[in-house]
């Protein structure tokens, strides 16, 4: 049975207020967070959001969310449909980039697709977001927090909501849009020895495999990678280079390297393997790295592949987190033997570090073409714990974790429209 979520309440104004705002959008990587006007008004975004919620995709995702959800056998909550979040929702957000490097906490890294709804003398009121990381893990805190049982208890919540693409620089029709809907299905519990966080995370692949099912995708049609460059990666890399630096390199190069394998583009490929390779030779250069690390990245970047034998006997901490991965693709692999998975070293799920352990990337794979990123999500403990410190002023569970994924309708929509075109 699926369960309306007593979740944050939607933020409300009144007429007059309505008329006064204005949306304004935080630069991404700007350290003193400066707001730099975008002409669009509070008026325009509520028609838009609801002309959203009547598109096929946005039925499309409901259908699909409520059918996974109740097929789960767990205790299943259906999220609002939400625009706007409070101030406090935000400040939730940014304490999952501080909580990574300690110099951000006054300075963090925010996404580049977040409005800031301000009255006339600036103050901040509320947010408008694009249902992505940090909007999930938000509503599925607040839920987890209303609704959690003594027991730990793992439960599902998911909906589907309006996405703003502020980022977006050239539209690609049915893909990269301003304005789409993202449906989202979470996991939140207690983990123990019965629960465990890697049990957790393969429901969460296979929740996902299961949703794509409901919306029309073939198994034979899914991919999913799988990493965890929290665990693997990042330790590895070490203290000598910046926490920014590291997401810089991961979303910058491998995990654009990672898409255009994916799609076959060797040529830009090659060149963001040529950039990957120089910003490793300047640490290097820079005393920030010793040199089984940099040969461990150089290799990695020429390969595309983690060197399991220098995984396991130089960085043993990062090598059962790879075989973790390992053990997850094995279990999907039993359960959905026509499902493509694998362990992609270069998939990072670049620009979202609330993601502390594993993550995964599903594309849709055709014989005429292949649709890179159409869902994603992964595991992000430590950010949840924020959220929920922040949001309610008290400690989590120290056992609390959150697993999940978002799917862009839009984008599953376009594809499922070009197979049947191409059929």
């Amino acid at each position: 049975m699926l369960i309306e979520a007593r979740a944050l309440s939607p933020v409300e104004f009144t007429e007059e207020q309505e008329l006064n705002l204005n949306l304004w959008a935080i630069e991404a990587q700007d350290p003193n967070l400066d707001l730099k006007e975008n002409q669009v008004i509070l008026g325009e975004a509520l028609a838009r959001s609801q002309s959203l919620r009547q598109t096929p995709e946005t039925l499309m995702g409901v259908n699909a969310v409520s059918e996974t959800l109740r097929r789960s056998g767990l205790l299943s909550f259906f999220l609002p449909y939400r625009l706007l979040y409070s101030p406090a929702a935000f400040e939730a957000y940014l304490g999952m980039y501080s909580q990574f490097d300690p110099t951000l906490i006054n300075s963090p890294v925010p996404a580049e697709d977040v409005y800031v709804v301000v009255d006339k003398k600036g103050k901040s009121l509320a947010y408008l977001q694009r249902s992505s990381l940090w909007s999930a893990v938000v509503d599925g805190v607040a839920t987890a927090r209303s609704n959690l049982t003594t027991e730990g208890d793992v439960m599902n919540v998911g909906g589907v909501q309006p996405c703003f693409r502020r980022e977006v620089r050239e539209e690609a029709k049915g893909w990269r849009e301003v304005g789409f809907t993202q449906a989202d299905i979470e996991l939140a519990g207690l983990t123990d020895e019965r629960i465990t966080p890697q049990s957790l995370d393969t429901l969460s692949v296979t929740q996902m495999i299961r949703t794509l099912e409901a919306m029309g995708v073939s198994q034979e049609m899914i991919q999913i990678r799988v990493n965890n460059f929290t665990q693997v990666l990042y330790p590895i890399i070490g203290d000598g280079v910046s926490f920014l630096e590291k997401e810089q390199f991961g979303w910058n190069y491998l995990d654009k390297m990672a898409t255009a394998r994916v799609i076959g583009d060797w040529d830009e490929y090659g060149t963001l393997q040529g950039g990957a390779l120089t910003m490793v030779r300047q640490w290097q250069e820079r005393g920030k790295m010793n040199p089984t690390t940099a040969e461990f990245l150089i290799q990695l970047i020429n390969s595309g592949q983690y060197d399991e034998t220098t995984l396991k006997n130089a960085y043993p901490h990062a090598y059962c987190a790879f075989e973790n991965l390992k053990t997850l693709v094995n279990e999907v692999m039993n359960q959905y033997p026509d499902v493509k998975i694998y362990v992609d070293a270069l998939s990072i799920r670049g620009g979202t570090p609330g993601y502390d352990r594993t993550t995964i990337q599903a594309d849709i794979v055709t014989p005429q073409k292949v649709f890179p990123e159409v869902a994603g999500g992964g595991a992000y403990q430590a950010a949840a714990k924020v959220s929920w410190r922040v949001l309610f002023n008290e400690e989590p569970p120290p056992n609390f974790y959150m697993v999940g994924f978002a799917l862009g309708l839009l984008r599953i929509k376009t594809t499922l429209d070009f197979i049947r075109s191409s059929s």
